[in-house]
């Protein structure tokens, strides 16, 4: 077995990961903003976990077939797996292309990639894929997809890219727009 090439990975397979787990960091900023809205609209606090577990479970949403507590605990595994897909999916696509050049960049394209992922779920609630959730308020739902998770899995990643600049680029950023690069005097 060759093992010259296994510290080698491709840029796709070094933001695979770190993308896998940032989303589900962003996912649990998401579904917090979503259990604050739910409070604020008069619903539980875990109403948006148990009824990601209430589909698991084969339920309708507030049927109440099971403990509200219950289908939640069954329903914060589902928004870790599916934050983790969609984060990782991120950074599969933020590997190539323009998108990890600068963090500006990668702002955009995942708040962008967040409001897909609002249009998706919509189109799959429009299909009855999956039920639509009570009081759970369109306008609402575009800013948590958006803004709480896109943009949260932005900001996160944009540490990564950070990290992976050169250091000569790095201190090149971190000058001043009157630094000119000479050394400085000391006291």
């Amino acid at each position: 077995m060759d093992t010259r090439h296994l510290g080698a990975r491709s840029a796709k397979d070094r933001w695979v990961l770190p993308g896998a787990a940032m989303g589900v960091a962003a996912g649990m900023i998401f579904v917090t903003f979503q259990m604050m809205a739910a409070v604020f609209v008069g619903a539980q606090l875990l109403t948006p976990l148990g009824m990601a577990g209430a589909i698991v479970l084969g339920q309708v949403p507030l049927e109440r077939s099971f403990p509200l507590e219950f289908t939640a605990f069954v329903g914060l595994p589902v928004y870790v797996i599916v934050s983790a897909a969609c984060g990782a999916a991120f950074g599969a696509l933020s590997a190539v292309g323009p998108v990890r050049r600068s963090r500006g960049a990668l702002l955009v394209a995942a708040t962008a990639f967040g409001s897909l992922l609002w249009m998706l779920d919509f189109a799959l609630v429009a299909q009855g894929a999956l039920p639509r959730f009570p009081a759970a308020s369109l306008v609402v739902q575009f800013v948590a997809h958006t803004f709480f998770f896109g943009t949260a899995l932005a900001l996160m990643l944009g540490v990564r890219l950070r990290a992976e600049e050169p250091a000569g680029e790095r201190a090149e950023a971190s000058k001043g727009p009157g630094d000119l690069g000479l050394p400085r005097a000391s006291r």
